[in-house]
């Protein structure tokens, strides 16, 4: 926290208000990248477990095909 603080110090120190209010909107952006991208990883996660899913469906569904003829 003391780290966090003093970067915030330097940052208001050196380039002011404007520098603050850019620094925060980075730290934002930053943020919301990686919601991003771990929202991202969860869909590809589901959709390789579908994926999966429907292969073991098709195979179950040959399997049947081959008793019914």
């Amino acid at each position: 926290m003391e780290q966090f603080l003093g970067i915030i110090e330097y940052v208001l120190k050196n380039y002011g208000i404007p520098g603050g209010l850019l620094l925060y909107f980075l730290w934002k952006d930053s943020k919301t990248f990686e919601l991003f991208r771990n929202t991202m990883q969860k869909i590809v996660n589901q959709l390789e477990a579908m994926q999966k899913d429907q292969s073991e469906l098709k195979k179950d569904i040959d399997e049947i095909k081959k008793f019914i003829k």
